[in-house]
């Protein structure tokens, strides 16, 4: 797929809810955000892209747990 078409997805409003990405169309996991947050977020649209998000949420929240319990 060539970055016209990428480019293109990305621009579509329609892959677009606040600042959340979802496009099935689009191959790519990590996305750049929209210019007025900066930055990048997940393609939840992508096959992977629920499980990283689960992921980057679950895992620091794990962590804090186990130290709270530790503490």
């Amino acid at each position: 797929m060539d970055k016209e078409q990428l480019q293109k997805y990305w621009e579509d409003e329609d892959n677009w809810s606040g600042g959340i990405y979802f496009c099935k169309q689009d191959p790519r996991l990590i996305v750049p955000k929209r210019p007025k947050w900066g930055g990048w977020t997940i393609n939840l649209g992508h096959k992977l892209g629920s499980v990283t998000l689960i992921l980057v949420i679950g895992i620091p929240v794990v962590i804090l747990v186990l130290v709270l319990m530790v503490g």
